[in-house]
């Protein structure tokens, strides 16, 4: 078997996740990039509450944290694309 084996009395006894269980069978689906998308939305709406305060005359050093949030917003975006391999072309390693 390959990976780390763990008696199977001693996972119990340590309490370890059921899924990092080496031995268990099954398709493992990869999170998709897709769900970055959330936190570019997340981090253009934190983008305007300083931008308001910048528009508001409070000071000219939320413009900085305002570009800051869009910077986020932007690499979390472009980081956001869908997976090219489909997960049953993936190749097997070792």
């Amino acid at each position: 078997m390959d990976g780390i084996e763990i008696p199977q009395d001693v996972a119990d006894a340590q309490g370890v996740p059921d899924d990092l269980d080496s031995a268990a069978l099954g398709p493992y689906v990869f999170p998709s990039p897709t769900r970055r998308t959330n936190a570019a939305i997340v981090y253009l709406l934190a983008a305007a509450i300083p931008a308001f305060a910048a528009l508001a005359g409070m000071s000219e050093g939320f413009w900085i944290i305002t570009i800051a949030f869009v910077a986020l917003a932007a690499i979390h975006r472009l980081a956001a694309h869908k997976l090219l391999v489909d997960q049953a072309d993936r190749k097997s390693v070792g």
